[in-house]
């Protein structure tokens, strides 16, 4: 199973450049089966990121196709997870967002997470994969 971050389904969403078409395929092959996971909290970014852009129909629209997404399972965020974050913070000098996913990827087991985002690089716990790195 894979970890995505919330600037893989935002890119996928609203780029239409190289990264957000990379992005596009990381989700395509969930939906054709690779198991995945993201935070719950991944939605409100979509959304927030969707309506500033598109408007509030487009970021409902996006929401709603991201909660019954085959293959993507959410990950709730309870108070250990949240401890387990914050930790990672101190740790880690992450921001809260990707101290969140960065603990909501390990509480599954999950050591690779997909993320355009270079401060998941600090983690040794977590491969970090990238539209520059890999094919999905």
């Amino acid at each position: 199973m894979i970890y995505l971050d919330s600037t893989v389904l935002v890119y996928a969403a609203l780029d239409t450049g190289p990264t957000g078409r990379w992005c596009q395929s990381v989700l395509d092959s969930v939906q054709a089966g690779r198991d995945a996971a993201t935070s719950v909290l991944t939605l409100d970014e979509v959304q927030y990121k969707v309506r500033k852009q598109r408007g509030e129909e487009d970021s409902i629209a996006v929401a709603e196709l991201y909660l019954t997404f085959p293959h993507l399972t959410l990950i709730s965020a309870d108070v250990p997870l949240v401890r387990a974050a914050v930790g990672m913070t101190r740790r880690h000098h992450l921001f809260p967002r990707d101290a969140l996913h960065a603990a909501s990827a390990l509480s599954r087991g999950i050591r690779e997470i997909y993320s355009e985002d270079r401060d998941f690089d600090r983690l040794k716990e977590l491969k970090r994969v990238w539209r520059g790195a890999s094919t999905p």
